[in-house]
């Protein structure tokens, strides 16, 4: 089963991640594009490592504790972690999107964010993360 594309939702409708996969790259290859407080950010060809991410999302799924950690190339980070006492998770990130500058040197734009995804949507959360990573399950 090819996945096309996950969206991850927070609370506002301007909170969001996606991931697209690029497999013409590497079946590890994604474009991920970031959206908080009226900004966006797209890091192109993100190499993403799931392996451990989701089996941590999967422990903090059931018991509401602890942090699930996904790492990428230099431009991309995303950890969940309890949220008040609800059960929300509380989703956290880092991309960039580096660009050459005419002077040889690399700029970008760079945006940090979290949002809150509430506990009724957690498990969907889980779900959408095992099915885009599924070929990185270890």
């Amino acid at each position: 089963m090819t996945v096309e594309r996950c969206t991850l939702r927070g609370s506002a409708p301007e909170q969001w991640i996606e991931f697209v996969p690029t497999p013409s790259i590497s079946r590890l290859s994604f474009d991920v594009t970031a959206s908080f407080a009226g900004y966006r950010v797209t890091a192109t060809s993100v190499t993403i490592f799931a392996g451990s991410f989701l089996h941590e999302l999967a422990s903090f799924e059931r018991h509401r504790a602890g942090t699930a950690k996904l790492t990428g190339t230099y431009d991309f980070a995303l950890q969940v972690e309890p949220f008040e006492s609800r059960g929300d998770a509380l989703v956290s990130f880092s991309i960039s999107d580096l660009l050459p500058l005419p002077i040889g040197r690399a700029g970008g734009c760079r945006l940090d964010g979290a949002f809150v995804v509430e506990g009724e949507h957690v498990a969907k959360l889980l779900r959408d993360m095992e099915r885009l990573f599924a070929f990185d399950v270890a």
